[in-house]
């Protein structure tokens, strides 16, 4: 009996030198944290690499479960995640979208980013019409020929993109509403994000994407002189595809040597 609590005793110490001050308080340890000689126990292990047994680790008690729990992300961590795999650029599947009929637009952002220089209106559109047909969700493949971008090219306040979309409703290619009518989708308010690129990918906090128009569909102050420059020096007006309010179509200005993405609309009447 007297052998059998010297043994107890010896573990006891043990236990108690690996476990933090608050830890040892808690599960009656004295002294937590204090060094004790080695009384010759030995403890169960694991091999490590260089062939040395390491301690087991202890599982603490419930009370210190807590911190365990993974740091959160910050709003920059989360910048621009994406569903589909960038190696492999696979597209993600997506709800049917076949909600959009005859009184439907399909609208979605860009998975490829691009330099101020997009070439003007033109170009903006090529992107968008490029990008539609390299989907495999349909129908934006079918109707890769109608999508515009939403950029201006004027002077502030001049007609941009607004002028050149009809009064339908306006939807993600996953199905989900954007907006009720093109009114909805010019008042600064819209029902959900656009923030699903054509591939399918769900843009996070962080993304942007070069637009140069207010939410209203008119030209803002800087569009990289009309989308025509890529320098350092020259600005153009920003928009966050996961808002809804007016930031959405402008929330920032950047330097148009910087990489961002597009909103891609469908047009027509």
């Amino acid at each position: 009996m007297k052998e059998y609590r010297r043994k107890s005793v010896r573990l006891r110490l043990i236990v108690c030198a690996g476990l933090t001050l608050g830890v040892a308080a808690a599960t009656g340890c004295s002294g937590g944290g204090t060094p004790v000689p080695d009384v010759g126990v030995e403890t169960s292990g694991v091999t490590e690499d260089a062939g040395t047994t390491a301690p087991m680790p202890l599982t603490p008690p419930a009370a210190e479960s807590r911190d365990a729990s993974p740091p959160k992300s910050s709003a920059s961590d989360a910048s621009d995640t994406s569903v589909a795999s960038e190696a492999g650029d696979a597209q993600t599947p997506l709800a049917d979208s076949g909600a959009c009929g005859a009184g439907c637009r399909l609208v979605f952002v860009t998975k490829a980013t691009f330099t101020g220089d997009l070439q003007g209106n033109a170009g903006a559109d090529a992107k968008c019409k490029a990008a539609a047909a390299a989907s495999t969700h349909a129908p934006i493949s079918s109707r890769s020929t109608r999508f515009i971008a939403w950029i201006s090219t004027g002077a502030a306040g001049s007609p941009g993109p607004g002028t050149r979309l009809g009064n339908a409703e306006y939807r993600r290619m996953d199905g989900t509403l954007v907006a009720a009518s093109l009114a909805g989708l010019l008042s600064g308010s819209l029902l959900a994000p656009i923030n699903v690129t054509e591939r399918g990918d769900s843009l996070g906090t962080g993304a942007a994407a070069w637009t140069g128009t207010a939410a209203n569909g008119t030209a803002s102050n800087f569009t990289c002189n009309g989308w025509s420059t890529n320098l350092l020096t020259v600005a153009g007006d920003v928009g966050t595809p996961p808002d809804t309010g007016t930031a959405w179509s402008i929330s920032n200005t950047m330097s148009c040597s910087a990489s961002q993405r597009i909103y891609c609309i469908e047009g027509g009447p």
